[in-house]
């Protein structure tokens, strides 16, 4: 009976983290190497037009942006919330 193998760490990457996923309008993310860059490429469905290659810590600012962004959209419905309350008390 053979031995079983191992699973490397490399196979562990890949099997955990998918090659490419589609994020819409022509535009795929993936994990390059080791999970140590994200490269987001835009695509016309035969080949790359344009690839940006994120390293931790611009893939960090960007997560920081989003969270900012979210929470200054948030406060923005809020505000419009509590204002059209004002305007119709009955509403």
């Amino acid at each position: 009976m053979p031995e079983p193998t191992r699973e490397t760490i490399e196979e562990r990457v890949r099997r955990l983290i998918p090659e490419k996923r589609y994020l819409g309008d022509g535009a795929y993310v993936q994990s390059a190497g080791w999970g140590t860059t994200i490269d987001l490429t835009a695509e016309n469905g035969i080949d790359v037009l344009h690839r940006i290659q994120l390293e931790p810590e611009v893939w960090r600012a960007l997560q920081r942006y989003m969270t900012d962004l979210d929470a200054g959209l948030d406060a923005l419905r809020k505000e419009e919330q509590e204002a059209s309350k004002k305007e119709n008390p009955d509403a």
